[in-house]
């Protein structure tokens, strides 16, 4: 591991998340969107109670604002990020309370 690359064994799906959030404005902006909220929190699905991490995100492209959420799991050392954008922040919801976890 290089000096200043988090321990990713020691990492959350909510502190990764909250990694890519430090980098999201840029990324962002090199794909021509502007920034405009992003909240790291958690969910629960009330069906299954599985509790999972996510990114609210909001941000303006070519006049458009859309909204993205990230789910985010983890397993092992890895992380699996689920992205879904739309201008409707209701149609996300509902993609929210339809996560769940399949074993």
């Amino acid at each position: 591991m290089h000096a200043g690359t988090p321990d990713v064994q020691a990492l959350d799906a909510a502190a990764y998340l909250g990694l890519a959030k430090a980098g999201l404005e840029a990324q962002l902006a090199s794909a021509g969107a502007e920034l405009k909220d992003a909240q790291v929190g958690t969910y629960k699905n009330e069906k299954t109670g599985d509790e999972f991490a996510y990114m609210d995100v909001r941000f303006e492209m070519q006049g458009a604002l859309m909204h993205e959420e990230l789910a985010c799991l983890k397993a092992g050392d890895y992380f699996m990020t689920i992205s879904t954008t739309a201008q409707d922040k209701a149609e996300l919801e509902k993609v929210l309370k339809n996560f769940a976890l399949i074993e």
